[in-house]
């Protein structure tokens, strides 16, 4: 035999087609520190008596018993915290992940039920954030003093193809009905029962949408919008074309968060379909009373939020805002506008503070007239005589493009409310507040997109964005507080 056939090694031979049965130690499946343990251990803080009432099975009466909430709880914080956010991929997971399969002790979990779950309890979930801030306050890791306020656009579930003007809309509802109707009447025929099921439901929820869609145009801003311009989608009803940041529109969802100032957890939450901030900032800190039950004494802000009208209303309610000094009123545009040339507007009159007047270039007299409280300022109206603005050789310079030119100014005085806000901004205390804005608001949107993935939402409709959203939240939470509970572990060690 030649020597090389002598000297063939042996090894081992790999058969991946046999089929084995292996003893498992479930819980030694991952480590005692692991996040699943974790975020097990918080839930099973939690009261969840609501989600136990609505299970009909019971014990000694027919009927398949129903999965755990605090399982089903635990599944999709666990999924938020490794950036899943899709039911199927959480069942497969649990068919192969350890984390997963210690949660579900090896049980296989269906898709439709983590699904299902995810989305028909909103009330419930906001009762379970609640609950979540009362521990994490039991704990004294939450303090309501100072809460900072943010907003960030989120992607939709919806392409920009699906936004239609409503004529379009209206031409694809038809088509829907026609088709639902065709349905109904070969029920039995052709195609298997379950599958005929499955496509008139399919039909059916897109009339909806459809329907859903002509009611969003009602909601529309007309008055900056030209209304042949103005499309819906056809699939997300409720989502909105924002513009980016970085540039660029798609569809998306305004999520404003507030985070409370010592640890950085997120206390207040709030979904719009605006663009805009402005708006956003008295129901996200009624958001955070809500949750919490307390009112902050401090809110800080950034420049998107900052306006006299904010600031005014915030001071009503004992709240004292830290935001951006306010931008100069931009009347110079007003001036152009009205052909007043640039040597005749407001800061070339003379105020006269002895005899409250306003004294022009050409040297005549603008009276006092009368004084107006608006919402933000207390505006005082000075005018100049008819008869010094018809001789005066200025008069189409000052005047401008008015068909009865007599020139008129308004001075603005601001509100109490205002001028604190002011004078507390050029406080070292207020502006080292500020500073802690992008330190914990800015941190706590970039985990949310960056960790847990939430840069497009996977459900439609804003009621289900608000649903996802808190569940994004509430994980975001849970992970903090396992950050400073292990921290305080390993310094104690």
């Amino acid at each position: 035999m030649p020597e090389e056939c002598k000297r063939r090694p042996r090894v081992k031979p790999i058969d991946r087609k046999q089929m084995l049965v292996c003893p498992i130690d479930v819980e030694k499946l991952i480590e005692q520190n692991h996040t699943a343990r974790w975020i097990w251990e918080f839930v099973g803080e939690l009261d969840l008596s609501d989600y136990y009432d609505d299970i009909q099975a019971v014990e000694g009466e027919a009927g398949r018993s129903a999965f755990d909430p605090q399982l089903l709880i635990s599944l999709w914080l666990y999924a938020y915290s490794q950036g899943i956010g899709i039911a199927r991929e959480i069942a497969r997971r649990c068919d192969f992940d350890p984390a997963f399969q210690w949660l579900t002790g090896m049980q296989p979990v269906n898709y439709h039920t983590l699904a299902d779950f995810r989305i028909l309890h909103g009330e419930k979930l906001d009762d379970l954030f609640k609950q979540s801030l009362a521990v994490l306050d039991s704990e004294g890791l939450i303090e309501l003093k100072r809460v900072l306020q943010d907003g960030t656009k989120i992607s939709a579930s919806a392409g920009r193809d699906s936004f239609h003007r409503e004529n379009k809309i209206r031409v694809h509802l038809e088509l829907a009905e026609q088709l639902l109707a065709e349905m109904e009447q070969q029920n039995g025929q052709g195609e298997s029962r379950r599958s005929q099921v499955a496509s008139q439901r399919a039909v059916e929820k897109r009339k909806e949408s459809l329907q859903k869609a002509l009611e969003e145009f009602k909601k529309l801003p007309k008055t900056t919008v030209r209304k042949k311009e103005m499309r819906v989608s056809e699939t997300d009803p409720d989502a909105r074309i924002m513009k980016q940041p970085g540039g660029g529109c798609f569809p998306a969802y305004n999520a404003q968060a507030s985070v409370e100032s010592k640890n950085g957890f997120i206390v207040g939450v709030h979904i719009s379909q605006s663009a805009s901030d402005f708006e956003q900032l008295r129901p996200g800190l009624e958001s955070v009373s809500e949750h919490t039950g307390a009112t902050p004494q401090e809110t800080v802000v950034d420049s998107g939020y900052t306006s006299k009208k904010n600031i005014i209303s915030l001071s009503e309610k004992g709240i004292k805002m830290i935001g951006p000094l306010l931008p100069q009123s931009a009347s110079a545009g007003q001036f152009e506008k009205r052909g007043i040339d640039p040597g005749f507007r407001t800061d070339a009159f003379r105020f006269d503070e002895e005899n409250k007047r306003y004294i022009c270039p050409a040297g005549k007299e603008l009276s006092y007239v009368s004084t107006r409280k608006g919402k933000a300022s207390i505006e005082h109206i000075y005018r100049a005589s008819a008869s010094d603005c018809r001789i005066c050789i200025f008069r189409e310079k000052c005047c401008g493009k008015s068909k009865h030119p007599r020139r008129s100014l308004v001075r603005s005085e601001d509100l109490p409310a205002v001028v604190e806000f002011n004078q507390r901004m050029q406080t070292e205390q207020a502006k080292n507040a500020y500073k802690q804005r992008s330190q914990l608001m800015e941190f706590a949107f970039a985990w949310i997109k960056e960790k847990l993935g939430l840069r497009k939402f996977h459900v439609r409709g804003l009621k289900k964005v608000i649903t996802e959203f808190l569940w994004v939240c509430l994980t975001y939470n849970i992970q903090q507080w396992i950050r400073l509970r292990r921290k305080l572990s390993y310094s104690t060690a």
